[in-house]
C-alpha cells in the first residue's frame, strides 16, 4: 500500500489526531513566539479543512453506504469500539466543521486580544474542534457519547475565561456546564437502555439500525436521548442556558457555539430518525407541538430584544426548531407510511438547514463582535445610525440579516424551503393540517430583523455611533468570506444537497 491509499484509509483518525499534535505545538510555541502560535493554530484549522475538502472532492455520493470507516476495538466484550465512518450526511457536517473551524480560528485574530493570552485559547480552540469531529464521524454510540462530552470542558473554558465580560462570562458557562452535562447523562442512559433492550446487544449506529427493536422500547428509550439532544440543540424550555452563553462568548466562540456545537443536536436527532424512527412517533403528541412552539416563540422573543447579539442567539433558536420539525416529520412518515415522497425533502431540508445556519449565523455573530470591538455596544438603541458612519458594517449587517431571515438566493431559504415543503407535505398527507402554524415563525422572523436595520442602519446618528470607527480592510477579508460561502451554497445549493440524496434514500426511503 503507497502512502496516498494508506492516508485515506487512516484518514479519519488523522483527521481527530493532527489538532491534538496542534495543540500541544502551539501550547510549546506560546513560550516561545505568541505570534507564531497563533498562526500555526489557524494552520492546522486550514490544514484540517483543506483535509475535509479531499475527503469530499473523492467521496462517492452515488452510493449510500458510510465510506473511510475505520475501525479499531476498544471494549470488544461489551460492543464499545472506535468505529468511525462518513456517509453523505456526515460529509455535509464535517464540511461545516472545516469551513467554521477555520474562519473563526481567523477572526479570532481580530477578536481575542494578544494580552487575553490567545495563544492559550488557541490551544483549547483546536481541543473543542476535535470534540466536534469526533462527534459527527463516529458510529460507536459510547464513542459519540464521549466525544460529544469533550465537547463540554472546552466550550466551558471558551466562554468563562475568554468572555468579554469575565464575571458573567463564568457565570454563562456554568450555566452551560450544567445543562448540557446533565442532558447528556440522560441521553447516555438512552444509549444504555438501547444496548439493553436490542435483540443483539450493540452499541454499533448501523447494527442497531438494522434490528426490529419493538416501537414501544423505541419509545422509552429516545425520551431519554430526547433530553440530551433537546438541551444541546436547544429546544424551548431547555434552552435558557444558550442565550447568557452567546452574549458573554468572545464572537469567534459565538460562532463555533452557534455553527458547531448546537448541530451535535441537530446531527443526533437526524441520526435518531434513522436509527429508532418509532422512537419519535410514539410521543408525538408531545414532540411535534414542541417543535412549532419553540420555532414560533424564540421568533416572538427575539423581536422582543434590545441586545443584537441576543436577537441572534435567539434566531439559532428559532432555526434548529425547523431543523428538529424536519427529523419529526420523516420519522412519522417512515413509521406510518405516509408521505413517504417527502422524506428526502424534509431529512436533506433539516441536514441543510444546519449547514446554512452554520454559515449566516457564523457572520451575524461576528458582526455583534465587530459592534462591541468598534463601537462599545450590543444595544440596539445605542447604535443608530450606522449607515451614515461605519458603512462596511452596515453593509454586512444588512447582508447578513437577509441570509438569517430566509431571503431567496441565499443560503438559509434553500434549507427552510426544503424543510417546510417535505415536513408540511407529510402532515398534510396526514391530515395533520394545523402544523401550518409553524409558517407564522418566519414571518416574525423577517419582520424581526426588517426592523432592526431600520433602527441599526437607517435611524439618526446616536452619541456611541459618532465615535466609531469601521472595518480595516484587512478584518473585513474573513466577514467577505463568510458572504461569498452565503451567495454561493444558496445559489447552488446542490453542491451540498448531491451528497445527502443517496444516504436519505438508503437510510429512510428504502
Amino acid at each position: 500500500m503507497d502512502v496516498l491509499s494508506w492516508f485515506w484509509a487512516n484518514v479519519l483518525p488523522i483527521l481527530l489526531i493532527i489538532p491534538i499534535i496542534g495543540a500541544f505545538i502551539v501550547a510549546a510555541l506560546m513560550y516561545i513566539s505568541k505570534k507564531l502560535a497563533d498562526y500555526v493554530a489557524i494552520g492546522i484549522t486550514f490544514i484540517e479543512l483543506l483535509i475535509i475538502v479531499g475527503m469530499a472532492l473523492r467521496f462517492d455520493y452515488t452510493v449510500g453506504n458510510f465510506q473511510y470507516e475505520w475501525y479499531a476495538p476498544w471494549l470488544p466484550n461489551i460492543g464499545i469500539n472506535f468505529h468511525f465512518g462518513v456517509d453523505g450526511i456526515g460529509m455535509v457536517m464535517l464540511l461545516l466543521t472545516g469551513i467554521i473551524g477555520f474562519l473563526a480560528a481567523w477572526a479570532s485574530l481580530y477578536h481575542i486580544p494578544v494580552e487575553r493570552n490567545r495563544s492559550l485559547y488557541f490551544v483549547v480552540y483546536l481541543l473543542f474542534e476535535v470534540g466536534i469531529l469526533g462527534t459527527f464521524v463516529s458510529l460507536n454510540l459510547v464513542i459519540f457519547y464521549l466525544f460529544w462530552e469533550l465537547v463540554l470542558p472546552s466550550m466551558f473554558l471558551l466562554i468563562g475565561w475568554w468572555g468579554p465580560h469575565p464575571e458573567k462570562a463564568r457565570h454563562a458557562a456554568i450555566k452551560f456546564f450544567i445543562f448540557t452535562f446533565a442532558g447528556s447523562i440522560f441521553m447516555l442512559l438512552g444509549f444504555i437502555y438501547l444496548y439493553m433492550v436490542s435483540p443483539t446487544p450493540t452499541f454499533e449506529m448501523i447494527t442497531l439500525a438494522q434490528q426490529n427493536i419493538p416501537p414501544q422500547l423505541q419509545t422509552i428509550a429516545f425520551g431519554l436521548i430526547f433530553i440530551g439532544l433537546a438541551v444541546k440543540l436547544p429546544l424551548f424550555p431547555l434552552h435558557t442556558w444558550l442565550p447568557d452563553a452567546h452574549v458573554e462568548a468572545p464572537a469567534p466562540v459565538s460562532v463555533l457555539l452557534a455553527g458547531l456545537l448546537l448541530k451535535m443536536g441537530g446531527y443526533g436527532f437526524v441520526r435518531m430518525a434513522w436509527i429508532i424512527p418509532a422512537g419519535f412517533v410514539g410521543l408525538i403528541w408531545f414532540y411535534l407541538p414542541l417543535a412549532i412552539i419553540s420555532g414560533i416563540y424564540s421568533a416572538f422573543v427575539a423581536m422582543g430584544q434590545d441586545n443584537f447579539k441576543r436577537l441572534v442567539a435567539y434566531t439559532s433558536i428559532n432555526h434548529m426548531s425547523y431543523v428538529f420539525f424536519g427529523t419529526v416529520a420523516a420519522a412519522y412518515a417512515v413509521v406510518n407510511g405516509v408521505g413517504t415522497d417527502f422524506v428526502s425533502l424534509a431529512v436533506a431540508g433539516s441536514v441543510f438547514e444546519m449547514f446554512a445556519h452554520g454559515i449566516a449565523i457564523g457572520l451575524m455573530f461576528l458582526m455583534a463582535g465587530v459592534l462591541l470591538n468598534h463601537i462599545g455596544t450590543y444595544h440596539i438603541s445605542e447604535l443608530g445610525g450606522l449607515g451614515k458612519v461605519v458603512p462596511r458594517i452596515a453593509t454586512l449587517i444588512i447582508f447578513g440579516s437577509l441570509a438569517v431571515f430566509g431571503l431567496p438566493g441565499l443560503i438559509v431559504f434553500a434549507g427552510e424551503i426544503q424543510i417546510f415543503v417535505g415536513a408540511l407535505s407529510i402532515f398534510i398527507t396526514a391530515n395533520v393540517l394545523w402544523t401550518i402554524i409553524i409558517l407564522i415563525a418566519p414571518c416574525i422572523i423577517v419582520a424581526t430583523y426588517l426592523w432592526a436595520i431600520r433602527r441599526l442602519i437607517m435611524s439618526e446618528k446616536t452619541p456611541t455611533v459618532e465615535k466609531a470607527t469601521d472595518i480595516p480592510i484587512g478584518e473585513l477579508i474573513p466577514y467577505a468570506v463568510f458572504g461569498l460561502l452565503i451567495i454561493l451554497f444558496g445559489v447552488f445549493p446542490f453542491l451540498i444537497t448531491n451528497y445527502m440524496a443517496t444516504t436519505i434514500i438508503s437510510q429512510f426511503v428504502s
